[in-house]
C-alpha cells in the first residue's frame, strides 16, 4: 500500500482551491443560470464549470477517504 503523508493531502487541498478560484473567476460575470445558454461560448464555459466540479468532488472524496486511512489503517 502507497504512503499518504500530509503533504500529499495538502497537494489534493491546493488542487481544489485552484479549481475553485477558476471556477470563480471563469463564471463571475454569470448572473443567471441562462447567462450559460447566451452563446455557444458560454455552453464552453458551463461544460468545463461542471467537469471542473466534478473533479473538486472526486479530489475531497479522496482526501476524506485517505484521512480515513490515515487514522484508522484501512478503509
Amino acid at each position: 500500500m502507497q504512503s499518504i503523508s500530509n503533504a500529499d493531502i495538502l497537494d489534493m487541498l491546493l488542487f481544489v482551491e485552484e479549481r475553485i478560484n477558476t471556477t470563480i473567476e471563469r463564471c463571475g460575470s454569470v448572473i443567471s443560470v441562462n447567462d450559460f445558454l447566451a452563446s455557444p461560448d458560454k455552453m464552453d464555459i458551463f461544460d468545463a464549470t461542471c467537469m471542473r466540479l466534478q473533479t473538486i468532488g472526486e479530489t475531497v472524496k479522496n482526501i476524506d477517504n485517505l484521512t480515513f486511512i490515515m487514522q484508522n489503517g484501512s478503509l
